[in-house]
């Protein structure tokens, strides 16, 4: 079965599973084939006390809801059964869930014209399939096409022009055409970014997702570099675990050595992860950009230039924003074996211990350098409230006591991975796990939407037990169904969960550079979840509903990246995550980062990651009593000679703007 045609029977079954039996039935459909697609939600209930009827009526009980979701997931031996009959279970699950969030209205029908919104969030499709997944939302507005981003943080923007194309030739007639009719010229990667960084209405866009190398290829050996590391050279378009499969795919002729790090959703493009200037996590190394060997680029009179480390501008180019021009060819080295060259792999390890055993402790600081600096890359999750106990019956209810609440008794996610030797025995390598995950993988799609569902729903209701449920799902799901332990290649550890760009979130990250005894991080941290609790007391909602994430890298060679410095140097990346309709989530941030920057005035932005749902609160969000600085001003004055380092680069391949954005052209001072 194609994925394309189990995707679509999977859309069928979720459309047909939210109609009630009786409403179906009217409408004319087999109540044959009806209890056929049915089965899923019939295997997901069985062993439960709920019962079909009781999530297709207009108020479900929800506390129950995710009692009996959590019973199947903890059901003795579950994880060990058939695959298929767990996935039939999973799908039950995600098919019940969506049928009782829909009936109660929290949860918007399937759009009749948008028709990629819920299910292309719903499984990622088999990479041969990925040239079917539209980048962004396109829709109509008003009967006009428009273009939005992933996480519908922008309102929808209208193009001049859609342009598709497929060699670099076609491109630079792209470019001729923009500047001989005056008009904007702004490319597309996957459309996975918070900011307004797009294109302005009218101007012309350029998608690159079907752009190929010029021998026919999206992805193609290119020899050793000077230092003995692999170049791969890739298309703009080329899928984060597309690449990072093919990697793994090819690890003999590799040597074993993988980008050092790279971003953990699959589904970016590579030109936008690096234009972003995006991260992964890894000591010893920059963001992803860094790892740019050359690149090409259409500049804006047509011809195509060659940035690489003889060129005085390769900084500049390997991130920015695509005001410099297109870019059509990327070179990869894969350095990973830089660090450990004969420890290619890696130890994943995922442990949960309260935040009491990690930060609670008098030598915080110096166990958690220790710690760090023991491991090759290390990242932290946390999700407050999530020390809730399942209800001893099935119909009974957790009473959360806030006032009573110690946040130090939470779990926290740690996921570490310490470098490794290819493990061998008698007869040669033993097998370990080198399949990134960017197939379809409906238990771990249908976890990860079951986690963000149960966020989403604990938010709408206003019900602090059932957020409490939420976040002890969350971790439950980690444990249970999402992390494994073992020798795993950097590609495989890195993409451990496929769909996250399902859950819709509202994401505020920055970076510093963490001081030699760590105090400005557990400082950074330790507010941010005070801030939380402060909330959480207040308005009985938790904001931080999603996850406060941390993860740790080196310094970046890279012009305009927030963790500009020396590779050994140790820089976080952390961020506050909540849902999209999390309440006061605009005070909770403001909040937050007033705190930081009064801990760490140098604090600086993940190009990619300060949300809003407008440009007007964007600029305005990050206006803090403290400081009395809007966000922009904030970046404009720790940026300051970054960007005045950067900017001469754009008016040399760009002199009159054809790349120019409005909210970059006047964040960057162009």
């Amino acid at each position: 079965m194609s994925g394309r045609f189990a995707f679509a029977k999977f859309v069928v079954l979720i459309v047909l599973s939210t109609v009630p039996f009786s409403t179906a039935l009217s409408s004319g459909v087999d109540p044959a084939i009806l209890q056929q697609l049915l089965l899923p939600l019939q295997t997901a209930l069985k062993g439960t006390n709920l019962q079909s009827a009781d999530v297709l009526v207009s108020k479900p009980n929800w506390s129950t809801l995710i009692t009996e979701t959590l019973a199947v997931l903890q059901k003795p031996g579950f994880l060990d059964q058939d695959e298929a009959v767990k996935a039939d279970a999973l799908r039950g699950l995600y098919t019940l869930w969506y049928a009782a969030g829909t009936s109660l209205g929290l949860l918007p029908p399937l759009p009749t014209q948008q028709k990629d919104i819920l299910p292309a969030f719903a499984i990622d499709l088999p990479i041969q399939e990925s040239m079917s997944i539209k980048d962004g939302r396109l829709g109509y507005t008003n009967k006009t096409l428009t273009w939005q981003n992933i996480e519908q943080s922008i309102p929808p923007t209208m193009p001049g022009r859609v342009i598709i194309p497929s060699m670099v030739e076609d491109v630079v007639r792209a470019v001729g055409a923009a500047r001989a009719a005056g008009v904007k010229l702004r490319c597309i990667a996957h459309g996975d970014t918070w900011l307004p960084v797009f294109f302005d209405e009218g101007a012309y866009v350029l998608f690159i997702s079907e752009l190929q190398l010029p021998s026919g290829k999206r992805i193609e050996y290119d020899g050793p570099d000077a230092q003995g590391f692999p170049l791969v050279r890739v298309a703009p378009g080329v899928m984060n675990g597309e690449l990072s499969e093919w990697t793994d795919t090819n690890a003999e002729l590799l040597g074993y050595a993988s980008l050092p790090t790279t971003v953990v959703i699959t589904a970016p493009r590579m030109s936008g992860i690096i234009s972003t200037g995006s991260h992964g996590k890894g000591l010893g190394f920059g963001a992803v950009a860094d790892f740019v060997h050359s690149l090409k680029l259409v500049v804006a009179d047509g011809t195509v230039v060659t940035y690489d480390a003889t060129h005085p501008r390769f900084n500049e180019a390997r991130m920015s924003f695509g005001l410099m021009g297109v870019i059509v060819e990327i070179t990869f080295s894969l350095s990973s074996k830089r660090v450990a060259p004969d420890a290619p792999i890696v130890q994943d390890d995922n442990t949960f211990p309260t935040l009491r055993e990690v930060f609670g402790r008098p030598d915080a600081g110096a166990y958690i350098k220790a710690f760090v600096t023991q491991h090759y890359s290390t990242e932290f999750l946390y999700f407050p409230l999530n020390q809730g106990q399942l209800p001893a019956g099935s119909y009974s209810k957790p009473k959360f006591n806030i006032s009573s609440w110690d946040y130090l008794d939470d779990k926290v996610w740690i996921t570490a991975a310490t470098r490794a030797a290819l493990p061998q025995n008698k007869t040669g390598y033993k097998k370990y796990s080198n399949k990134a995950i960017t197939h379809p993988s409906l238990s771990l799609n249908a976890a990860t939407y079951l986690g963000w569902l149960f966020t989403e729903l604990g938010q709408q209701t206003g019900n602090i037990d059932i957020q409490v449920l939420s976040a002890t799902a969350q971790v439950l799901l980690l444990q249970t169904v999402i992390t494994t332990n073992g020798l795993k290649s950097i590609p495989a550890q890195v993409h451990f969960q496929p769909g996250i760009q399902q859950d819709h979130v509202s994401d505020a990250e920055f970076v510093f550079k963490v001081s030699d005894d760590f105090s400005n991080f557990i400082q950074i941290f330790t507010v941010a979840v005070e801030i939380a609790r402060d909330f959480i007391v207040k308005y009985g909602s938790n904001p931080l509903n999603t996850a406060l994430e941390w993860r740790f890298t080196g310094g970046s060679s890279v012009t305009l990246e927030g963790n500009r410095g020396a590779q050994d140097d140790i820089y976080c990346w952390i961020e506050v995550l909540g849902s999209v309709w999390t309440p006061h989530w605009d005070e909770f941030v403001r909040a937050v980062f007033d705190a930081w920057t009064a801990i760490e005035p140098d604090l600086k932005p993940h190009w990619a990651k300060w949300n809003a749902y407008t440009e007007d609160q964007l600029l305005h969000n990050g206006q803090g009593t403290g400081n009395g600085q809007y966000w922009e001003q904030h970046v404009k004055q720790v940026m300051a000679a970054q960007i005045d380092q950067w900017r001469p680069a754009v008016k040399e391949a760009d002199p009159d703007g054809l790349f120019a954005q409005k909210y970059l052209y006047d964040l960057l001072g162009l």
